[in-house]
């Protein structure tokens, strides 16, 4: 996903950024060199958080992609594409593809889904 660096937030221990996406603004564990302010970057995104059905992932009546912080957590909306048997979740978001580890037992395939995240890394990588 394409993010641009508004802010650094704190440099140390972690490096956390408050960025932008298409879909809204979010902070998060930068996991590189110190990003330079106002520079936009691909980015993988990634949470060592396994997500439990019906505590972090909801059913949502909102059909547009949506990522934003609400009471210190990120909030992310899309699509569920797919949970496989060990609960390896993918979500889709228009053009990008998001994916977590869940528990418990998932809703079906197609449905808009609000997924509270509270921690993500952001991991920097360019197509060259």
């Amino acid at each position: 996903m394409k993010v641009k660096i508004i802010n650094i937030v704190s440099k140390e221990p972690d490096c956390i950024v408050l960025c932008s996406t298409e879909f809204g603004e979010i902070v998060l564990t930068w996991k590189d060199n110190i990003p330079e302010k106002d520079k936009e970057f691909d980015v993988e995104f990634d949470t060592d958080d396994i997500l439990k059905w019906d505590d972090d992932i909801s059913l949502t009546e909102v059909k547009e992609p949506l990522i934003n912080m609400e009471n210190n957590e990120i909030i992310i909306n899309g699509i569920l594409e797919s949970v496989d048997e060990d609960g390896f979740m993918v979500v889709r978001m228009k053009d990008y593809i998001l994916t977590f580890e869940t528990q418990g037992k998932a809703l079906y395939n197609g449905v808009n889904i609000r997924i509270k995240v509270p921690t993500i890394e952001a991991y920097p990588y360019s197509y060259n």
